[in-house]
């Protein structure tokens, strides 16, 4: 009893102290800014000019040239400390700037260039300035507003920056404080077996789980042109759903007479040379568009939604419904491998390797980026994550469990209708499947016979409803229709070059995070690359064995291939790995290096890392060395953790 008080009083404690240290952060360190600027005399009387810019009729309106958008403040004579710059662009879908501070002072007879800043656009920003001695004047360069209008609503020098908190960094304070005690307090969770019956072990997994959740979500709708996206072409989804509704498989929009004239309409350069009209980013085929992306959020969302209610489905509701879901399914898929292979883990381990998996799966990406894009991705992951699940559940040692089976088989081949190279999922299934096929069949033939045709219908189904959904649009069964879309570069003649590989395979698994001094401290990474010609890359924030280092446990697998051989998960394992290096390399080869590409195929390469983790901390009897493992695997932990949350916060 004695003991239980003295826990409660400690639980107290920490809550007490956490409160009051994310309090503190927030109101001194997070505000330290506000209080500095107290110290700060307002410059009044100096002068605003906007270069070649226009002033409109209406106050504070600027319509700025082509050439250049610059606003300069002179007559200042002044120490200045900050900068307070509050411009509002015309264009709603213009959330950011870059501006670059060129300055004249007392060490400077002419102007000379501060380092390139990003600021936010519709709202006020307070610019810290480090001058030698009084300033003579400022000079303001914002590159993403040439020939563009704006309102300037106000500039300032040496502003008061007013005092704000903000609960949201409170709270993230707090979690972050009770995550750090909760470990330290709960270190008997790496003794204790996973055993989620037990009600204190479901309920600390139950506040992974939301913290999970809580921070997908958050991400998720913190971006406004997100929620509500301002371009045209992430609306094809709702316009299918339309097209669907009245019989046919087109978009109802007519292509301009320009276009359907060209010979080639897949040439960009052709296009803006001719000033062709096109919808951005659709698929183009004998003067019809399409929608070349999965179908299946489109029937599983949009096409209900709108037969109910007439209007378009919210992008982003779909988006957050399948993180939910992947994150459940991820929970479910390694407490199947758990409960059936290795009965040893400690619940410490698990929940370790259930966040790992988490980080590792995209789903962070997607978070940030919850477009029409991502949502094919993620609701092809949730298929993968669940039909492995049906399968290792519905795959007993005893007995089978038909209709998981069968859940299972149906959740693989719908991935094709979501993101088709996902399909490759598939064959670890088969891995998990055959097995238990062969022990039939030495049983009973009829009965292997009957579960195999159970177990391919799915297949059958869907996969006719594909081909006949492909070969309406594009003629041909297996053609997808990615090729046929109006963007950066003509894919029908894309090709198939070599040399894209080492580019690709570098970028998508060995680029270094680029880690800089200035909040969130990762930035992107330029590409520099030797290779001539076309294909289509993005900066990345690193390569997934940097961002997610455990994923080097893959190197470990022949290790313990003897272990995974007797459970049968040796042939999982090593085809999961192949699937994703496949994966990847038709990316690189088809589609590009984005960073969003690496949902595609992180969930391959995470499976076997997490099975070889399993694996040494099962079979491993050496205490220390097994505290050694669970050491290591909690600093691979918090290094995915930190750099996903860093990511989150750019």
């Amino acid at each position: 009893m004695k003991t239980i008080c003295e826990s409660k009083r400690k639980m107290i404690k920490s809550v007490i102290f956490g409160l009051v240290f994310a309090v503190f952060v927030e109101c001194f360190l997070v505000n330290y800014r506000t209080w500095e600027s107290f110290s700060f005399s307002p410059i009044e009387g100096y002068l605003v000019d906007y270069g070649s810019g226009k002033e409109s009729r209406e106050p504070g309106k600027v319509h700025f040239s082509k050439e250049e958008a610059v606003i300069e403040i002179t007559g200042i004579n002044e120490v200045v400390h900050n900068l307070y710059l509050d411009i509002q662009p015309e264009k709603k879908s213009i959330r950011q700037l870059s501006i670059r501070i060129s300055a004249v002072d007392d060490g400077n007879e002419l102007y000379y260039q501060l380092p390139e800043l990003v600021i936010s656009a519709n709202k006020g920003n307070y610019v810290k300035l480090n001058l030698s001695g009084k300033a003579k004047k400022l000079k303001i360069e914002i590159e993403d507003l040439k020939g563009e209008s704006v309102w300037i609503k106000q500039t300032g020098l040496n502003a008061h920056k007013p005092f704000y908190v903000d609960v949201s960094h409170i709270a993230g304070i707090f979690v972050l404080w009770m995550l750090v005690c909760g470990i330290f307090h709960m270190r008997h969770l790496f003794k204790n077996k996973c055993n989620l019956k037990d009600k204190k072990q479901y309920v600390i997994c139950m506040a992974v789980i939301g913290i999970e959740l809580a921070a997908v979500l958050s991400s998720s709708f913190s971006t406004a042109k997100y929620v509500n996206p301002p371009w045209v072409h992430h609306y094809q989804y709702e316009k299918l759903a339309q097209s669907l509704a009245k019989g046919h498989f087109y978009l109802d929009i007519e292509p301009s007479r320009e276009l359907q004239a060209m010979d080639n309409p897949y040439d960009k350069n052709l296009r803006k040379e001719l000033n062709v009209s096109h919808e951005w980013d659709t698929a183009y085929y004998q003067g019809k568009y399409y929608v070349y992306f999965g179908i299946m959020p489109v029937l599983v969302f949009y096409l209900p939604f709108y037969l109910i209610t007439g209007h378009g489905f919210p992008t982003i509701a779909g988006t957050v419904i399948c993180e939910v879901f992947l994150i459940l399914g991820i929970l479910l898929l390694l407490l199947a491998l758990v409960k059936r292979y290795f009965r040893k883990t400690t619940l410490g381990i698990f929940l370790m390797l259930d966040i790992l998996l988490f980080c590792a799966s995209g789903i962070l990406i997607i978070a940030v980026y919850p477009t029409f894009y991502a949502l094919p991705i993620i609701m092809g992951l949730c298929f993968v994550v669940w039909g492995w699940y049906f399968l290792l559940s519905g795959l007993g040692p005893d007995r089978v469990r038909l209709k998981r089976v069968f859940a299972g088989c149906i959740c693989l081949a719908l991935t094709a209708g979501c993101r088709p190279q996902m399909l490759a999922a598939c064959f670890p299934g088969l891995c998990i499947l055959i097995p238990y096929l062969k022990k039939i069949w030495k049983l009973d033939q009829r009965t292997c016979i009957k579960y195999a045709g159970i177990c391919l219908v799915p297949f059958i189904v869907i996969g006719f409803g594909l081909m006949y959904y492909n070969f309406a649009r594009f003629g041909s069964p297996f053609d997808f229709g990615a090729n046929y879309n109006l963007t950066t570069n003509d894919m029908t003649n894309r090709g198939f070059h070599p040399d894209r590989f080492p580019l690709g395979i570098y970028m998508f698994l060995f680029q270094p995070v680029n880690f800089q001094a200035q909040f969130p401290f990762i930035q992107k990474t330029d590409v520099v690359t030797a290779y001539q010609g076309i294909t289509i890359f993005e900066g990345m924030y690193g390569g997934i064995l940097m961002l997610h280092p455990f994923l080097w446990m893959n190197l470990l697998l022949f290790k313990v291939r003897k272990g995974l051989k007797r459970k049968g998960l040796l042939l999982f394992a090593g085809v999961s790995l192949g699937a994703g290096m496949i994966i990847m390399c038709a990316d690189v080869q088809i589609a590009g290096i984005l960073m969003r590409y690496m949902c595609d195929f992180g969930i391959f390469l995470s499976i076997p890392a997490l099975l070889v983790i399993l694996e040494a901390v099962n079979e491993i009897r050496d205490k220390q060395f097994l505290a050694f493992i669970s050491a290591g695997t909690a600093v691979l932990t918090g290094i995915s953790v930190l750099l996903g949350a860093l990511y989150l916060c750019k």
